[in-house]
């Protein structure tokens, strides 16, 4: 008896450390899926957005900084990292998976998020990608400007950061002529101004999610 009782103890200290941690991922993956997913999800490291290909109307890419927690505890500090904007126009991704890593206090170790979406998603009228690396095994993209200065970019517009004479590309097209295959992106941020999901899945766990991406 006092064999199963240590059990219930140990269950229910187990439960009151992973309960409020994966209250706090589902939050978070539900400010992806809202949004406002920021680089604080993972701080100075990003985290990852795949999908077996995103086909678009248009692309846009201009080079800015991105602005991250300095800290993986403390998100009221901030730093600044290399960043490319990348925006898709009329955006459609297919098989959506997004992978993001938080450290947990003391010796809890990481707590892993990973938000999939199957089958195709729209994205909206347009979707930023503040990115660290985005890689495509194939890419095509209709008639295509590059080295443009980046106050013709539409998404120059009351973004931080930009550069009116930076550098700047722009490919615009009919609809769904700009296709990625094998979307792979190190992200800072997402922002999405709308999306729409039949079978969504929000999985968090102890250990790492980025490591499996």
């Amino acid at each position: 008896m006092k064999e199963s009782g240590m059990g219930r103890t140990r269950l229910g200290r187990f439960a009151a450390v992973t309960m409020p941690a994966t209250a706090i991922t589902l939050g978070l993956g539900f400010a992806i899926v809202q949004g406002m997913v920021s680089a604080q999800l993972s701080a100075t490291d990003p985290f990852k957005v795949k999908a077996a290909n995103a086909t678009a109307d248009g692309l846009e890419l201009s080079l800015r900084g991105a602005t991250v927690a300095a800290s993986q505890d403390d998100g009221t500090n901030s730093t600044d990292k290399k960043s490319a904007l990348v925006t898709l126009k009329n955006g459609t991704i297919k098989d959506l998976k997004l992978c993001a890593d938080q450290p947990l206090p003391g010796p809890l170790g990481t707590l892993g998020l990973t938000l999939t979406a199957t089958g195709d998603v729209p994205l909206g009228a347009t979707t930023d990608l503040s990115a660290d690396a985005v890689n495509a095994a194939t890419a095509t993209l209709p008639a295509t400007d590059i080295g443009v200065a980046q106050s013709t970019l539409a998404h120059q517009s009351g973004v931080a950061g930009g550069r009116a004479g930076g550098f700047g590309l722009q490919s615009a097209g009919a609809a769904g002529s700009v296709q990625l295959d094998g979307l792979d992106a190190d992200a800072y941020a997402l922002s999405l101004s709308g999306l729409t999901v039949s079978n969504m899945s929000i999985a968090p766990q102890l250990g790492s999610a980025m490591a499996g991406c």
